[in-house]
């Protein structure tokens, strides 16, 4: 197919497993999911963030709006405490809210536009996989949602 770069190669429609591997794999976390901890990252040099995902000895530290940091647990065990940053304290509760989830639970999706309720059918590194409780579909389709918009079912 040509276009103003050459030639590209048309790509697949979306699936469930491209929205899976694109918030980190399915998976379940440890205890120190929502400590503070110091990542020495390449990009980004010295920086605080808070622990979304709890892998053993392996860790995933938000460090900024967008920015998630994969660390060993030996390079960073000196630096970490149950207190997050101050100034993540907002995230780390919506760390700790996700964390909370269990598949096959009823929850909220929030904005940007309205609040809808959805079925999380699997729980990942960085948000979920849910289905819309109220799409009457067969099957129902399959929305891959960052962490930071799971929360528990508001009733």
């Amino acid at each position: 197919m040509p276009s103003l770069s050459g030639w590209v190669q048309p790509t697949a429609r979306p699936t469930v497993d491209h929205a899976r591997d694109a918030l980190g794999g399915r998976t379940t976390s440890g205890p120190r999911v929502g400590w503070g901890v110091v990542v020495d990252d390449p990009r980004h040099g010295l920086s605080p963030g808070v622990i979304l995902h709890d892998g053993g000895d392996e860790l995933d530290a938000w460090i900024g709006e967008g920015l998630i940091a994969r660390v060993k647990l030996a390079l960073v065990a000196g630096s970490l405490t149950s207190t997050p940053p101050e100034r993540f304290a907002e995230v780390a509760k919506e760390i700790l809210r996700f964390a909370s989830l269990r598949e096959g639970q009823e929850v909220d999706v929030l904005g940007p536009g309205p609040a809808f309720r959805a079925v999380l059918r699997e729980q990942c590194r960085y948000g979920g996989l849910v289905e819309r409780a109220d799409d009457v579909r067969s099957p129902r389709p399959v929305l891959a949602i960052g962490f930071r918009r799971l929360a528990p079912l508001n009733r």
